[in-house]
C-alpha cells in the first residue's frame, strides 16, 4: 500500500468512527484533524490510564528506549513518584 492510500483509509476509517460515534458537535468538527500519530499518543496515554506496565506501552508502539515512551506516560510517572515518596515517608 502506498503512503497515499494508507492516508485515505485512515481518513476513510476516521470519518466512519465519527459518524458512528456519538460525539457532540464540536468534536465532529476536530476529529477529522487526528493524525496517526495523534491516535498513537492516544492509544499510550489510555494504556497508561488502565495502568499498563511503561514497557508493556513500549513494547506496543514499538519504541527502542523506554525514554520515548516516557513522554507519553505522564499518569505512570506520577504514579512511581507518588510510590517513591510514600516509600521514603
Amino acid at each position: 500500500m502506498t503512503y497515499a492510500g494508507l492516508s485515505e483509509a485512515r481518513k476513510d476509517f476516521v470519518r466512519e468512527a465519527i459518524e458512528a460515534s456519538e460525539l457532540e458537535l464540536a468534536e465532529h468538527a476536530i476529529a477529522p484533524q487526528g493524525s496517526t500519530l495523534w491516535m498513537r499518543h492516544t492509544a499510550s496515554v489510555r494504556l497508561d490510564e488502565c495502568d499498563a506496565d511503561a514497557i508493556v506501552i513500549s513494547d506496543h508502539l514499538g519504541h527502542a528506549s523506554i525514554e520515548t515512551t516516557m513522554r507519553y506516560v505522564k499518569t505512570q510517572e506520577q504514579r512511581w513518584r507518588a510510590q517513591i515518596q510514600d516509600a521514603i515517608l
